[in-house]
């Protein structure tokens, strides 16, 4: 077989290379959130044989392990760890470099603000392209802002960067121009991924929750961005104005588990409201919902409204991100504004005042996700974005 360079190899997209030419992905994460998943689900569904892929994630003195390093590892993911014995240990960026040159890598991806920090001067000092993620910021504190300034600072020199939702789109080509390209790259959502060995009907047996009863659910991080303190005054309103006997399982946990459970009993809402914690197999709890809430005040586009979709679950959500481009009002679900828990509240009473208006906003929702959102076409968007970097690298 004829030999090429590495910037010869992809001139023409669909020629056969001798091995494949190699990918860095950085990521800092010890959760299996948005971007984790992301990466793990584009692995699985990369079916172009053109790229292989290297992993980095960081070792913390404690824990040794995370929920992403061993998933990542399950995955039989060609996983690296990098040293990080204090918050900017510079040997992190020294062990990438070192691996970066010695494996061959021909191109860096990097998701958060420390990963590019390291995919900056990795290429910078290799002169490898660079392919920076975005996937929106929380405000919650003086901290995260200024990693957040940090971050939008180093997306604007990345040779290529990707947006998650449309808004966040339009705010990279802001802050970069025309001059340096970026594209949207939607999440996307497998419902045979969703991990569970539960069904719906022994996720409400093991609550105590009646099998006729109208379930809510709001799935996510407890964190002040997510708006879950209003989604709870919302469905405060709507159950004690309601007949229907209406529950909340909130699955998730954070910062603001103990504000919220202390609102919880000063509601009066003991008996209505379940706290399950974080859990990593979803998929029962998707089948013992009968409505999905997001209250959130920022997201980029959240896989838990995908996920939902997927599982026939119609949302009622705040009006951020690129949500309002995924939910069709009044034909696949119900929008409010962010802040605004007596909207949110009026929407969850529109979305139950027809018996029949759930199931069928759900399959609504569950036909509206295909193929825009499928795997397959994410895990070509990136290949497509490796293609022309080699290409302009050459």
């Amino acid at each position: 077989m004829e030999e090429y360079s590495i910037g010869d190899k992809l001139l023409d997209s669909t020629m056969a290379v001798t091995t494949p030419i190699k990918i860095a992905i950085i990521i800092d994460t010890a959760t299996l959130g948005g971007p984790g998943k992301g990466i793990l689900q584009f692995l699985r569904h990369e079916t172009s044989g053109k790229y292989s892929y290297i992993v980095f994630n960081f070792k913390y003195r404690s824990p040794r392990s995370t929920q992403f390093i061993d998933m990542a590892r399950d995955a039989g993911c060609d996983l690296r760890l990098l040293p990080q014995r204090f918050k900017w240990d510079p040997s992190a960026v020294l062990h990438a470099l070192d691996i970066v040159r010695s494996e061959g890598v021909a191109i860096v991806q990097s998701h958060g603000y420390k990963a590019h920090a390291i995919a900056q001067v990795v290429t910078q000092t290799l002169g490898k392209p660079w392919l920076a993620m975005a996937h929106g910021w929380t405000c919650e504190d003086w901290k995260v802002r200024m990693y957040n300034a940090l971050e939008r600072l180093m997306l604007r020199r990345a040779d290529f960067a990707g947006a998650v939702s449309p808004p966040l789109f339009q705010e990279l080509l802001s802050l970069r121009g025309t001059k340096r390209p970026t594209r949207l790259i939607l999440n996307a959502i497998d419902p045979t991924e969703i991990g569970g060995q539960e069904t719906g009907a022994e996720i409400r047996a093991r609550y105590g929750i009646s099998a006729s009863a109208c379930v809510i659910g709001v799935f996510g991080r407890l964190s002040p961005e997510k708006g879950v303190l209003d989604g709870l005054e919302a469905f405060a309103e709507v159950a004690t104005s309601s007949q229907a006997r209406l529950q909340l399982m909130i699955v998730g946990d954070g910062q603001e588990y103990g504000v919220i459970k202390a609102r919880v009993c000063e509601l009066g809402l003991d008996d209505r409201v379940t706290l399950a914690g974080y859990q990593q197999e979803m998929k029962g709890y998707y089948e013992a919902i009968d409505l999905l809430m997001i209250p959130s005040l920022s997201e980029g586009l959240p896989n838990v409204l995908l996920e939902a979709m997927s599982f026939g679950i119609p949302a009622v959500s705040t009006r951020v991100g690129a949500i309002s481009e995924v939910i069709r009002e009044g034909e696949n679900g119900w929008i409010a504004e962010p802040g605004d828990y007596r909207g949110l509240a009026r929407r969850i009473e529109q979305a139950l005042a027809d018996g029949n208006q759930l199931s069928t906003f759900g399959a609504n929702a569950r036909r509206s996700l295909h193929p825009r959102f499928s795997p397959q076409r994410r895990a070509k968007e990136f290949v497509s974005i490796y293609d022309e970097l080699l290409r302009s690298s050459n």
